[in-house]
């Protein structure tokens, strides 16, 4: 009888902890609870970024590696069956720091640049890919490699700064997007993403 209650009281442990295992699988795939649950995700450093919307900083003259996962890749996985992924840098933008840019003497507006992924070098593999920022990369030149001749702004205007670009990582469905809003940093160290996973 006591064997009975012993075996009984072992098995009723295990699915609790196999119910908190998945509980937390949960939790961690859905950023908290705060998000669906996420079947691709992305990782920097051996850190997983589960958060949609995140921000961080890039230095000059430095090299950021971006691994991509699909959240039920386990060992044994056959990477030849990779399922792909998309990465775009699109302009960050809102009503108040929206501004205008000179092209050949036309005037273009900087939210409606559809794309600047030609502005940026990216090295975009099977399952990763590094993104380069230049010692001399800066709005000007990001602007003028997209299109390919000079970018002017108005006299007297200060440069726009700030959060300026967006790293978009999607699943190759789109059903997964990220969307990391980035900016220059000549003094910085490392990066610092706003969210609880990732802090450096």
């Amino acid at each position: 009888m006591k064997k009975k209650k012993v075996s009984e009281l072992i098995s009723s442990l295990l699915i609790f902890l196999l119910c908190i295992g998945i509980l937390g699988v949960f939790f961690r795939f859905s950023n908290g609870f705060e998000e669906e649950f996420k079947s691709f995700y992305v990782t920097y450093d051996g850190k997983a970024i589960f958060a949609t919307e995140s921000e961080l900083y890039f230095s000059h003259g430095k090299d950021y590696r971006f691994d991509v996962k699909y959240t039920f890749e386990f060992s044994g996985y056959d990477e030849t069956e990779t399922k792909g992924y998309s990465v775009k840098i699109v302009p960050n933008v809102e009503d108040k720091t929206d501004f205008m840019f000179m092209v050949d003497g036309e005037e273009y507006l900087y939210s409606n640049v559809t794309d600047l992924t030609k502005g940026f070098e990216i090295d975009k593999q099977d399952s990763y890919f590094v993104l380069s920022i230049t010692d001399s990369m800066s709005l000007e030149s990001v602007l003028e490699m997209v299109y390919g001749k000079d970018v002017e702004f108005s006299t007297g205007v200060s440069r726009p700064s700030g959060y300026l670009y967006t790293l978009m990582i999607s699943s190759y469905d789109e059903s997964v997007m990220y969307y990391i809003d980035f900016a220059f940093s000549l003094g910085a160290t490392g990066i610092k993403l706003d969210i609880n996973e990732v802090v450096f």
